[in-house]
């Protein structure tokens, strides 16, 4: 079990089904926006943060909680969207990032349009599987 965490904003349940994957693979616990507290992510050594996207951009709570990170937390994002905007919000999460100057291990973002694009377990889990290796690689 890593010491990290995965924090999720979602309006339909895919970037929750997302998120779990993620958290699966990480072995650690995943957790809604709305159900952390401070303390959650004070001794995190990762903090992976997933957002829905809306209108190109990410939850605010999920911008909200990249606000009040310590400089120098690892973080990595993931997004969920239907038709497009995926990238740019990731854009946006490693900007603000940047300005509060974490250090980003990986960025991921799935397309979800069921029943047409169904949730990808195999390369959730896959992103969960590439932070644990960078972060046994880096020695963290």
């Amino acid at each position: 079990m890593t010491n990290a965490l995965v924090v999720y904003d979602s309006l339909t349940g895919n970037t929750a089904e997302v998120g779990a994957f993620i958290a699966e693979a990480l072995g650690c616990e995943h957790k809604h926006v709305h159900k952390i507290t401070p303390e959650d992510l004070k001794m995190k050594e990762l903090v992976v943060l997933g957002t829905y996207v809306h209108a190109f951009a990410p939850s605010s709570e999920i911008i909200r909680i990249v606000a009040g990170l310590k400089e120098g937390q690892k973080v990595a994002f993931f997004s969920t969207y239907s038709i497009w905007g995926g990238s740019r919000a990731i854009k946006v999460l490693e900007e603000e990032a940047r300005v509060k100057a974490l250090i980003v291990l990986g960025s991921y973002t799935q397309r979800v349009l069921k029943p047409f694009f169904d949730v990808d377990g195999l390369r959730s889990r896959q992103f969960g599987e590439m932070l644990l290796q960078k972060l046994d690689r880096e020695g963290w």
